[in-house]
């Protein structure tokens, strides 16, 4: 069970919808204001907070775009900048001090952000040197494994933070942040300069990528390769986005389209035997990343669910978080000596036969079928 892996970094539509002059405008105005905050974020300059009279603003803009009458540019106009500014604001707060389990953030964000993208990756065009949606593509890639790998530091030693109370000041059960060690100084180091070194690749680009995610396309879908995007969102499904199909009706294709398969690759792997095997281990993380995005997109659109998705919903959510504690001890097995493996190997069996007890009782083929079923057409 020996597995080594490495930590590498046409035609005329048939129907536009118009763009509505309010629309139109704040599209239009947000890339030179909110460009300016953000590039003052990444050089670390002092930046003004927003009233409280303009986030009540933005929050009721966004409900509006939220509609099932917004356009997939639209959604897109509403999502990703603001995205890329919050994770332009922590890559800032990335320093040589930073310590793994401090990256745990900044790692949901780029995958946040990464999502965003890959859902919204029609509405991008290909102008300019290259193509720039596969450079920001890219470059989210590399953080997101770089930052993760450093961030495997922290979960491979199976810990639990412990929270502080906001109102008392006392930490809860766990660790405490400041009580976290790691042995390994030279592999810590090790990990942790190669996520600076993304850093300073990143960081020059920003203005770039910020006014390109500024600009979605309300006039026409750009369609990409499937090679070039997420086999786990667009690129692993046999749709495209529709222009005369609103925003939400083109994510409920795409959510369909996904539990469709997530539920063929359930059923062939259910009793999948060593997880610690490559071949197997890749098999297991595929259907939970699957899984994980079809949570994602409803998470993040809630409007696309039926009432009563609950129950289904929550079976998917706990799916992907045993697979992801399952995936913990997996990665601890793989940073052990020789010596620790056999013993790690016995653990992630026993919990591997308790994951598959819980598949059986809870029904999860079936759960999957229902949260397809639950997946609105249309509002």
């Amino acid at each position: 069970m020996n597995v080594q892996r490495t930590f590498a970094v046409g035609s005329v539509p048939v129907h536009v919808r118009r763009e509505r002059p309010i629309a139109r405008a704040i599209r239009r105005a947000c890339p030179s204001i909110l460009g300016a905050l953000v590039i003052a974020c990444a050089l670390g300059l002092p930046a003004c907070a927003a009233s409280r009279e303009d986030d009540a603003a933005s929050a009721s803009r966004d409900d509006a775009l939220t509609a099932w009458n917004a356009s997939y540019a639209e959604l897109a106009d509403t999502r990703v900048p603001k995205a890329f500014d919050v994770v332009t604001t922590s890559v800032g707060g990335f320093s040589t001090s930073t310590l793994p389990h401090e990256a745990k953030t900044l790692r949901k964000q780029i995958g946040e952000l990464r999502e965003y993208v890959d859902l919204f990756a029609y509405a991008y065009d290909k102008k300019g040197p290259g193509d720039p949606w596969v450079v920001l593509r890219t470059d989210l890639d590399e953080g997101y494994e770089t930052v993760g790998a450093y961030k495997d530091l922290f979960d491979a030693q199976g810990l639990t933070l412990a929270t502080k109370d906001p109102q008392t000041g006392a930490f809860g059960e766990g660790v405490r942040p400041d009580q976290v060690r790691y042995p390994d100084t030279r592999e810590l180091e090790k990990r942790r300069a190669v996520v600076l070194a993304w850093k300073a690749r990143f960081v020059p680009r920003v203005a770039a990528h910020r006014a390109y995610v500024s600009r979605a396309d309300p006039k026409k879908m750009h369609a990409r390769d499937a090679k070039e995007q997420s086999q786990f969102f667009w690129g692993g499904a046999n749709i495209e986005p529709q222009l005369d199909k609103s925003g939400l009706e083109n994510l409920s294709a795409l959510g369909r389209e996904l539990l469709d398969r997530a539920a063929k690759d359930y059923a062939s792997i259910s009793d999948l035997g060593d997880v610690t095997s490559f071949d197997d281990h890749e098999a297991f993380h595929d259907l939970r990343k699957r899984v994980r995005a079809i949570v994602k997109i409803v998470g993040y659109f809630p409007e696309l669910l039926e009432p009563g998705a609950a129950k289904s919903l929550a079976v998917a959510q706990e799916l992907v978080d045993r697979y992801g504690s399952l995936n913990d001890r997996i990665s601890a097995y793989d940073l052990a000596s020789k010596s620790e493996k056999k013993k790690l190997a016995a653990a992630i069996e026993d919990a591997w036969k308790d994951v598959k007890q819980w598949q059986k009782e809870s029904d999860v083929g079936d759960r999957l079928k229902e949260l397809k079923k639950s997946l609105r057409k249309r509002g």
